[in-house]
């Protein structure tokens, strides 16, 4: 029995202490016994299991310390490995790092883009991916974009804020004036304390060479619903501007301005 004991003891000496390590060297004995070329390659694609499992890992670390650059090539190198089964998680915070990275010509935001349509794509229902998407194609110019994925969310929710606006945007940036005014006016109405609402809508007017009267009259609203507020004062000194009433939009741009001293 002693003698077993030693024995036991002497063969637990050299075992690896880790359920992984034991599972290679058992790949790496059965490869061995009788020459098994299946072993051979099972203990190969095992390591780069564990291999392509480390990237996501790194990666994930590298963003969460800010090493962007680092959380890229690691996230990135794992997308490639996984191609279409990569999670979105690991997707969204690739976009997240590559935006950090900047590059003059864009390209970081192209990329980040890129990887946010893919779950986009898969997973419509994601509104925050969506959201995100909007905000990467209006700094990219991407209108039409934009105006696709904005209707998609406004499909889900037809009042939310972010996508209203986009649309606004983009119909606004590619000169789709008239369109773009109804959409604005509907915001205002769903979102009547938005003081840059407003002023978009007046800007939009005043492209379609409309009579501001109506915002006047909003604004007027405002300024006495909210006495004291120079946001609204300085939107009624616009009204008046856009409606060439010179005299009456420096009036209110004073008393809005002497507020804030």
């Amino acid at each position: 029995m002693k003698l077993f004991r030693k024995i036991r003891r002497s063969i637990q000496s050299w075992l690896p202490r880790t359920r992984t390590g034991r599972l290679i060297l058992v790949l790496v004995v059965l490869s061995g016994i009788g020459g098994s070329a299946v072993g051979v390659y099972q203990l190969r694609q095992y390591r780069r299991h564990l291999e392509v499992v480390d990237w996501r890992e790194i990666g994930f670390t590298a963003l969460d310390e800010g090493e962007f650059r680092r959380a890229v090539r690691f996230l990135g190198k794992y997308i490639s490995a996984q191609n279409d089964n990569v999670e979105d998680e690991v997707l969204l915070a690739y976009a997240a790092a590559r935006r950090e990275i900047f590059e003059p010509d864009g390209e970081h935001l192209r990329g980040a883009a890129a990887a946010i349509r893919r779950v986009v794509d898969r997973n419509p229902q994601n509104a925050q991916a969506a959201k995100d998407l909007i905000d990467l194609y209006q700094q990219l110019g991407f209108y039409v974009g934009t105006l696709t994925i904005a209707d998609a969310v406004l499909v889900r929710d037809p009042d939310d804020a972010d996508a209203l606006l986009a649309k606004v945007n983009a119909l606004s940036a590619i000169g789709r004036l008239d369109e773009a005014l109804p959409i604005a006016e509907r915001y205002n109405r769903k979102y009547p304390e938005d003081v840059d609402g407003h002023e978009l809508t007046l800007t939009i007017r005043q492209g379609l060479s409309r009579p501001p009267q109506q915002l006047i009259d909003t604004a007027i609203d405002f300024v006495e619903a909210n006495p004291g507020e120079a946001k609204w004062e300085y939107l009624l000194a616009a009204a008046y501007t856009a409606a060439e009433d010179r005299q009456k939009a420096v009036e209110w741009i004073k008393k809005a301005g002497a507020r804030e001293l």
